[in-house]
């Protein structure tokens, strides 16, 4: 879990001034220093109280326009407070108004537009807060909301592709599931007691196979209970305890054709916050550590964490990404080349585009081999009905004339 620290620093200037930082832990918030103009002074942990009462998740639908917009009124060389104010006049949208009205009250109260933004941690990532934050330091706000426009965009072309990777099975599976349910709430009760009336061997037969079907239909039930009891769970202990779920992220990376496609996600992700980060002027260990901020999964975040303290230690920054075991030979070779060119920043560009088309490759191909799958399955749930409950009643109805 990311912590919230006030710090006390000395800038460049020689200034002492405060700032809010978010840090994995203290050695961490520490490391975040170390290669900054800035000098930690001091830190606290603190607790945002207004964070907790803005408990309402805003879409990425509505973080997507609001970007938008923003970037729009900023390119006109409107203030960020004036182009907050208004926000509520150009949207047509109800909680874009919203959002942008929390935002500008607290600018009107002398806070920043980063402190501002961490009221909302379920709405905007940590990679957005922290491009937030550089904008305040470069003094170029306008550029980095084109990029983040950018990339909010991109971000969300991708997760619309994973989406509908799960939407088409989900909806097969869940008609199957209901099928069966009817089958086992109406059908069978109903054909059990008209077939107990014939009293023949055949009928016997067919009604001792619907009560085996209640029992097979029960344990079925009972396993989806489960199932679901236990991923509720896990999720559950997955954000109380970062130990767990590095435990969990580790085991989710080493599954089949799954791992390869969160891995592509991940390193996508990533590439593109580096990509930002370094153009925006920042060292490669800073954006890392800024970076690393952008992943979701925990056991990769730690790798990354792992790869900025080898990094600091002298170690080759490819021999720090393949020490990990996470990265793909296709991104480890596309950092030797940036280390043999010396242009390593420039490389991130090139590795986002490819891990942009792996994704929609990935995706396809997933499609492909899911939709033929489902056909058969559902096929085969539809033939084992008919051979062994249909076709038995053709017989009972043959015995009875």
């Amino acid at each position: 879990m990311m912590s919230v620290y006030r710090c006390t620093v000395c800038n460049s200037q020689g200034k002492k001034i405060e700032m809010l930082r978010e840090a994995l832990n203290e050695e961490y918030l520490i490391s975040s220093f170390s290669s900054s103009n800035d000098f930690l002074i001091d830190y606290v942990i603190v607790e945002n109280s207004r964070s907790r009462q803005i408990k309402k998740r805003f879409s990425n639908k509505a973080v997507i326009e609001f970007t938008d917009i923003i970037c729009a009124l900023l390119d006109s060389k409107l203030s960020i407070q004036d182009s907050m104010f208004m926000i509520k006049d150009i949207t047509s949208d109800k909680n874009v108004r919203i959002l942008s009205e929390e935002i500008y009250s607290e600018l009107v109260h002398g806070n920043t537009l980063y402190s501002a933004l961490n009221l909302f941690p379920s709405t905007f990532s940590f990679l957005y807060r922290g491009m937030v934050r550089l904008s305040e330091s470069t003094g170029a706000p306008s550029v980095i909301f084109k990029q983040l426009s950018m990339y909010q965009h991109k971000n969300e072309e991708i997760k619309t592709k994973l989406k509908n990777i799960f939407a088409y099975p989900a909806l097969v599976l869940t008609l199957v599931f209901l099928g069966c349910f009817g089958l086992f709430i109406f059908f069978i009760p109903k054909m059990s007691e008209i077939l107990m009336q014939f009293n023949n061997d055949s009928a016997i037969k067919v009604v001792d196979k619907l009560d085996n079907l209640k029992i097979y239909f029960s344990v079925f039930m009972a396993t989806v209970f489960i199932l679901l009891t236990v991923f509720i769970t896990i999720k559950l202990l997955r954000k109380k305890n970062y130990s767990f779920a590095l435990l969990i992220d580790r085991l989710i990376l080493r599954i089949p054709v799954l791992s390869n496609l969160i891995k592509s996600k991940q390193i996508l992700d990533f590439s593109f916050a580096m990509e930002l980060l370094t153009d925006a002027g920042k060292t490669l260990t800073e954006s890392l550590q800024e970076a690393a901020l952008s992943v979701t999964n925990v056991y990769f975040k730690e790798a990354i964490h792992t790869v900025s303290k080898e990094l600091e230690k002298g170690t080759a920054l490819s021999q720090a990404f393949l020490t990990t075991g996470v990265f793909h030979p296709y991104f480890i070779t596309w950092i030797k080349i940036g280390e043999k060119s010396g242009k390593v920043e420039d490389v991130f560009s090139q590795i986002r585009k490819y891990y942009h088309s792996s994704m929609e490759k990935l995706t396809k191909s997933i499609l492909t081999l899911i939709e033929p799958g489902l056909i058969i399955f559902s096929g085969l749930i539809i033939i084992l009905i008919i051979i062994n409950y249909i076709l038995p009643l053709f017989t009972v109805y043959g015995d009875v004339l």
